[in-house]
């Protein structure tokens, strides 16, 4: 049996009224600055963004049993760091100090984002989960939240490559 291959939509997804490479960067500061969310720093989800475990605090992951993310592990996961420049640089740092560059480019009407020099990989915690790229090096924009007008919390995916779904990464504003 083979699964049928299911096209990747376009989850609406609220830019603030601009594009992607807005959200990642902006025209009033030359950058943004990401960290891994300390409470709920990965999840799955369908193609649509839905996310398929209830997980809203590390508690959630804990009683899980099986995600290997604990309490213990949120003081370290804060530091894995993503920015991006409004001159299409990015930089990396991961809990372990380690800093990387590289550059990005965004696809018009996809939310796909495409790493060079780079590819983003952070440990989450102790566990076995690890936040990465796909095999093009690309993540995409799965989900984002805000409070007030200011986009505070994004989503990047990582498309499975056999399942119609993503692993997503939830990343908040510094």
């Amino acid at each position: 049996w083979v699964p049928a291959v299911v096209a990747d939509p376009n989850p609406s997804i609220d830019l603030n009224g601009g594009t992607v490479g807005d959200l990642l960067s902006t025209t009033t500061t030359t950058s943004k600055t990401w960290s891994l969310s300390k409470d709920t720093p990965f999840n799955w989800t369908d193609l649509n963004g839905a996310f398929l475990n209830n997980w809203n605090s590390v508690a959630d992951y804990e009683a899980a049993g099986w995600t290997g993310y604990v309490a213990g592990d949120q003081a370290t996961v804060v530091k894995n760091k993503i920015s991006f420049s409004n001159d299409g640089k990015v930089t990396t740092v991961d809990s372990n100090g380690v800093t990387k560059s590289g550059t990005y480019a965004t696809e018009a009407g996809t939310n796909i984002i495409t790493f060079s020099g780079i590819s983003p990989t952070f440990p989450i915690g102790s566990s076995w989960a690890s936040v990465s790229t796909t095999a093009e090096n690309q993540w995409k924009i799965v989900k984002t939240a805000k409070t007030g007008n200011v986009v505070t919390d994004i989503w990047f995916g990582k498309r499975d490559p056999s399942k119609s779904e993503y692993m997503v990464f939830h990343f908040v504003l510094n």
